[in-house]
């Protein structure tokens, strides 16, 4: 009988770690396809064509002040003194960060409107140990959080986001929209998550299509569909193609189109080959496509994003390019502004405190000058290319996307003697700090920086 049950033990303890096994291999599956699919949009983004709405920089920075402005009057005044100084703390599980967002974030997780302003602190659940991971979350894992969250939740596996495919499968589009058939309960806690990132000037990376934010400034009627070109752009977000096609019927109106062609609910009127019809129809035609078939998963979205502080009026005061900007934060860095998320220690105004942080002087090391001239050499050979310094970003910081404002605390760098010039360098996003081996050389620098930033999602492995 013994016997019996030990055996009986072992067999459920073997099932047990082979499911376990199982669910670490599923999750490492779930996140590769989710940065790969992240990938993709940014390949998307690079190649995207269509006319977009110029950001005037300077104008754009006042209105973002003033934005923040009446955020932190808000902040200051509108939540209770134990809503501020009390800690959300939130446990994660590695293979099931969106469901755990997102109960977090509902009522099943005891969710209260008055925690969407109190400070968190992520703790995070290993995939491999199942026990809470080492680590003291000083707002780097709370931004590694929401870079995991919005970059996995728009898969498909979840039924929540949606976009367009291309000819071999993959997907297609730059920003992706609520599904039809998403859950209401999920896309309100989704809307509570952005208001969330809102609060705390966490830009959430590409992923969610430029109509989405329209639509949560409630400016949508205004700024897309009162004009057929605004409308083709915030379409070309969602499906480059069938813009592109679309905007061409503008130019060429084609004979024998019936307005069904563009909006499957619309009858068969046939359309006569003229401009006229031509706006008419593909105006129906992306207000089909961006809001009539998706408008209860956009409403329940909104209604989780305005339930705890409504911004729609502040938002809707954003032109589009500028509320894209805000909400995804900068994408397509420059070589000056990823210099200036850096402190050199190095430079004329350093202090003598940077510069015995940093630790380079004392070994006469010129590790931060090789990593300025790696960042300011514009050639792709010798430099570092567009998602390359975005790459870089994010290994440093977590982020996917550099703040409108840029960072709040500079990346410090620092001198690395535990290891040798064949090394990798090493970062801490919670500190933001990155530990640079004493290399001879910017093309040695360059090529371990980049080889660290490749597995940038490996986590403490690389140390």
């Amino acid at each position: 009988a013994e016997q019996q049950e030990r055996r009986s033990a072992e067999a459920q303890a073997s099932q047990a770690q082979g499911q376990a096994t199982a669910a670490r291999a599923e999750a490492a599956t779930l996140q590769e396809r989710a940065r790969t699919e992240a990938s993709r949009r940014e390949a998307a983004a690079a190649a995207h064509t269509h006319a977009k709405e110029e950001l005037d920089e300077a104008a754009f920075l006042a209105r973002f002040l003033a934005f923040r402005q009446h955020m932190d009057t808000l902040l200051l005044y509108v939540p209770t003194k134990t809503a501020k100084t009390k800690t959300w703390r939130l446990s994660v599980q590695r293979r099931q960060i969106c469901a755990d967002v997102i109960r977090h974030f509902s009522s099943a997780g005891n969710y209260a409107k008055t925690k969407l302003w109190s400070p968190t602190a992520v703790t995070f659940i290993s995939a491999n140990t199942n026990l809470p991971e080492d680590g003291d979350d000083q707002g780097g894992l709370t931004v590694e959080m929401y870079t995991s969250f919005f970059r996995e939740v728009v898969l498909p596996d979840f039924g929540l986001f949606e976009g367009v495919l291309d000819a071999d499968g993959y997907s297609a589009s730059i920003g992706l929209l609520p599904s039809p058939k998403a859950e209401e309960s999920s896309m309100v806690a989704i809307g509570r998550v952005l208001c969330k990132c809102v609060l705390e000037e966490m830009p959430i990376g590409r992923g969610l299509g430029q109509f989405v934010f329209d639509f949560l400034a409630d400016a949508h009627e205004r700024r897309v569909f009162s004009d057929v070109r605004l409308a083709l752009s915030a379409l070309a977000d969602f499906d480059p193609d069938l813009a592109q096609r679309w905007a061409q019927l503008l130019v060429e109106p084609a004979p024998f189109l019936t307005l069904d062609y563009f909006d499957p609910n619309a009858d068969g009127e046939e359309l006569d080959a003229t401009t006229t019809d031509m706006e008419r129809a593909v105006l129906a035609g992306c207000r089909s496509k961006l809001l009539t078939c998706r408008e209860a998963s956009l409403r329940a979205l909104r209604a989780g994003f305005i339930e705890t502080v409504d911004l729609q009026v502040q938002l809707g005061a954003l032109t589009a390019a500028e509320l894209l900007r805000m909400m995804r934060g900068n994408t397509e860095l420059s070589r000056d502004e990823l210099l200036k998320c850096f402190q050199w220690p190095d430079l004329p105004g350093a202090t003598v405190g940077m510069q015995e942080h940093a630790g380079f002087a004392q070994v006469g090391s010129d590790c931060p000058r090789f990593l300025r001239e790696v960042i300011l050499d514009d050639s792709t050979e010798n430099g570092l290319s567009n998602a390359e310094r975005l790459h870089l970003l994010e290994w440093c910081t977590a982020l996917t996307a550099l703040p409108c404002n840029g960072l709040k605390e500079p990346i410090l760098l620092k001198h690395y003697p535990e290891r040798g010039a064949n090394d990798l360098p090493n970062v801490h996003t919670c500190t933001q700090e990155v530990h640079l081996p004493p290399y001879e050389s910017r093309e040695q620098l360059r090529s371990k920086l980049l080889k660290a930033v490749e597995h940038r999602h490996d986590g403490f492995q690389i140390e």
